[in-house]
């Protein structure tokens, strides 16, 4: 829900985004992203445990940047 409300409001949108990532009261939505990606792989996995660990391989990746790029600023 939260994610949606987001992407609603002009989350989607570039500058958004990266006005987002420098923020420090709204960056830690961005973190919501890999989180939820992370819950839903897990579930995923009992289906193609191969498939599963690449997805969440890339939204471990996802959440090492995003939190990288809010500890800078």
């Amino acid at each position: 829900m939260l994610l949606a409300q987001y992407l609603r409001h002009g989350g989607i949108r570039w500058l958004n985004l990266r006005h987002d990532l420098r923020h420090p009261g709204y960056g830690f939505t961005l973190g919501y992203v890999p989180i939820i990606g992370t819950l839903i792989t897990g579930h995923f996995s009992r289906f193609e445990l191969t498939g599963a660990r690449w997805v969440y391989a890339v939204f471990l990746v996802l959440a090492a940047i995003i939190a990288a790029r809010l500890l800078a600023h």
